[in-house]
């Protein structure tokens, strides 16, 4: 059985090997996530649910907190139709993000996680 350690260096690998782009591959949330020790498989690893799920939630908070300030001071609209967009924005972003990297992931043929071989 391989360590996660191994599990991801093989995955780095073989994203480094393909069409794929650095920063792509190793967003820096991820980066961020992998020197706090989190366990997490690079985004092309992961399913569309799991990438979604992940984005909505950190992209749907930054994003919210970032234009919070802004669009109440600018805006018409009340604070719970503020958040409303804001939010919907955010599961867009998420969707397009998890979309992204699903596609990407296929077009390239790369392993599945589970898949991996246990010596590389």
């Amino acid at each position: 059985m391989m360590t996660f350690t191994e599990k991801n260096d093989f995955a780095l690998k073989e994203l480094q090997s393909s069409q794929i782009w650095t920063n792509d591959y190793k967003p820096v949330l991820f980066r961020l996530l992998w020197l706090l020790g989190v366990k997490i498989a690079p985004p092309h690893y992961r399913s569309f649910l799991a990438n979604f799920l992940l984005f909505s939630v950190l992209l749907g908070t930054v994003f919210g907190l970032l234009n919070a300030p802004v669009s109440w001071m600018m805006s018409d609209f009340g604070p719970l139709a503020q958040r409303a967009g804001n939010i919907g924005f955010g599961l867009l972003l998420a969707l397009f993000n998890a979309l992204y990297y699903r596609t990407n992931a296929a077009k390239a043929g790369l392993t599945p996680w589970n898949e991996i071989p246990a010596s590389s």
